[in-house]
């Protein structure tokens, strides 16, 4: 949609997100009758969400996060597919490409709790420490390998191919993969890092 006041509710199925496309944490999670956000805001009907989603719009996502490449994009919101693999816990993976060569997966599990972890693997699926210290891993918990890996790595190089660098994300539902997005700049690339073997490691798998 142009505009949000083009969304028309009564078109839509009974569970939906409403997004806006130039930047992220931009949605609005509607199950039935009830409405969330991400960012605990207070929205209660229709009108609310209206007016939350003309705000998002006309911040510049670009200029006040150090990812520019968001100031590109001509702001609109959208629908899209509510998916649910019924726990309230969707796993994310997120495949690191550099050079269009998948490097390493993240696995985001119990995302937006108090009990969110994230492993790291290599692509056949090994743990290994990565040394950040923004995202709590538990080596204890250890992801289980999903069925779809060798797909998601293909997709993933296919996906990454023409790029340095992107991180590719996605989401399984039963046996149905979901592409969540293409992220370029991760984090506006200020990850914090516990060590310097860590950045090393992580600059040497990039061909400038």
């Amino acid at each position: 949609y142009d505009k949000p006041e083009d969304v028309i509710f009564s078109e839509l199925p009974d569970s939906f997100v409403l997004k806006c496309n130039h930047g992220y944490a931009m949605n609005i999670i509607v199950e039935g009758n009830t409405i969330k956000t991400l960012k605990k805001l207070n929205l209660k009907n229709e009108e609310d969400c209206r007016r939350q989603l003309n705000e998002w719009l006309n911040i510049n996502f670009g200029e006040i996060n150090r990812q520019k490449h968001y100031a590109l994009i001509e702001p609109k919101c959208f629908a899209e597919q509510y998916i649910s693999d019924g726990t309230n816990s969707l796993k994310d993976y997120k495949f690191w490409c550099c050079n269009g060569e998948p490097k390493m997966i993240q696995v985001m599990s119990e995302r937006y709790t108090k009990e969110m972890y994230c492993n790291i693997y290599d692509t056949n699926w090994n743990w290994f420490h990565l040394g950040w210290s923004d995202f709590p891993e538990d080596k204890k918990k250890l992801d289980k390998k999903p069925e779809q890996l060798d797909l998601m790595l293909d997709y993933a190089r296919k996906l990454s191919e023409d790029f340095k660098f992107v991180r590719v994300d996605f989401y399984i539902v039963g046996e149905n993969i979901f592409l969540g997005e293409l992220t370029f700049t991760p984090d506006g690339g200020i990850f914090n890092y516990k060590d310097r073997e860590t950045e090393i490691y992580w600059g040497n798998q990039i061909k400038l």
